[in-house]
């Protein structure tokens, strides 16, 4: 894929939910700039040009944003930008933000292995690790991406210090993509150890940028396979709603 198709792509992504995840926390505070920035280095962290596209895309949904009055996702003060804390919803459609969606993966992650018989309990303290299974006295750390799977495309980001912090055998990363189901919603799973990641990065079938290593995943039109994929191409069937660590 060209470097024109990925801009397209990345642009097209752009939404007010992908701005509220930047912020860590309420009391956080961004000029626009900050968050364009953070955006760019999201979406293009192998890039030091600027993105005017980017610009042009955030100025948009900030401004939608700003029109929903009450109802907005951000609050707007002196030049910053920063989380509402209580964002209302119609009562049929119930909040989903990054602080719910993350810990929704992490559980849902929790039970899959509780059901292949892992004793696993989540970390105090986010460190990198989110969860800790043990299974036969051998001991598994495991850091979980949850993200929405959008036009059968998934595209997780692992943050490179703590990629490279984690260095063995032992640790694993959980993909939970949520995705539309007929029935309403599902959860697939994409389990990868440290070494497949690492080559699949040797392969040219995962991007390793300057910050993040980005994980995408397609399915194949015909027959539905899962493919990892960036430069080159691989099958991801062995790592999908596989759960043996």
């Amino acid at each position: 894929m060209d470097n024109k198709n990925n801009t397209i792509e990345n642009f097209e992504e752009i939404s007010i939910e992908l701005i509220f995840d930047i912020f860590k926390n309420y009391s956080d505070k961004k000029k626009a700039k900050e968050i364009k920035a953070a955006l760019c280095a999201q979406l293009y962290p192998d890039s030091l040009l600027a993105r005017p596209e980017v610009d042009e895309a955030v100025d948009r949904v900030l401004r939608e944003d700003k029109k929903l009055g009450d109802e907005s996702w951000l609050t707007y003060s002196k030049g910053y930008y920063s989380k509402r804390k209580k964002k209302s919803a119609p009562a049929e459609v119930p909040m989903q933000i990054s602080e719910y969606t993350g810990r929704g993966g992490e559980c849902a992650v929790m039970s899959e292995l509780l059901f292949h018989n892992y004793n696993v309990n989540r970390m105090m303290i986010d460190e990198g690790v989110d969860l800790v299974a043990v299974k036969d006295n051998i001991y598994y750390y495991i850091q979980v991406k949850t993200v929405t799977m959008k036009d059968g495309k998934i595209n997780a980001q692992i943050n490179i210090e703590n990629f490279d912090k984690f260095i063995g055998n032992q640790m694993r990363y959980v993909v939970v993509a949520r995705c539309k189901d007929k029935d309403g919603q599902k959860n697939i799973f994409f389990t990868f150890t440290q070494q497949e990641i690492s080559k699949g990065i040797y392969d040219r079938c995962v991007k390793r940028g300057e910050r993040t290593v980005s994980i995408k995943i397609k399915f194949h039109e015909r027959t539905g396979e899962p493919i990892l994929y960036d430069e080159k191409e691989t099958s991801a069937k062995w790592n999908m709603n596989r759960f043996e660590l």
